[in-house]
């Protein structure tokens, strides 16, 4: 029976020692969670002192989950529409992108939409971004942008 009791608090002490995967998944996710809350903490004042009608929770969930520098993102729609939308006449459009007929049903949609551009360019440095993003002013839009991104 000792011996019994003994095998059961050494398996105990062994998945203690070893996290499980279901454990390193919980692990994960919560450094996920810590991250997104950084962020928004980082980039509401910016969208509030702008009267941004996008969510530093859209941005910073869709940024960090497509390997995209929330920062970066900011900084684009800052400097396309103040964070306020209406490009081409979309309300929802806060980046100026020329796709899918101009039209978003949501802010998110913009997000997405923008991160999905700028991750699969496989580019996040402004300066290259500005070359396919905004060639007519490639350089000054990338000037701009940097600036926003280092306040």
């Amino acid at each position: 029976m000792i011996k019994l009791i003994l095998l059961v608090i050494l398996t105990i002490y062994s998945y203690a020692e070893e996290p499980t995967e279901l454990h390193k998944v919980a692990q994960e996710e919560n450094r996920n969670l810590e991250a997104i809350h950084e962020c928004v903490d980082k980039i509401t004042p910016e969208l509030v002192r702008r009267n941004s009608k996008a969510t530093a929770y859209e941005i910073c969930t869709n940024s960090l989950e497509g390997g995209v520098d929330p920062m970066l993102v900011v900084s684009i729609g800052i400097v396309e529409s103040s964070l306020r939308g209406n490009c081409f006449g979309n309300e929802y459009n806060i980046f100026c992108i020329r796709r899918h007929d101009n039209f978003y049903d949501s802010y998110n949609d913009s997000v997405r939409d923008v991160v999905a551009l700028i991750r699969d360019s496989g580019q996040t440095d402004p300066r290259l971004v500005g070359k396919w993003y905004c060639p007519p002013t490639a350089d000054e839009w990338a000037n701009d942008v940097i600036y926003l991104m280092e306040k």
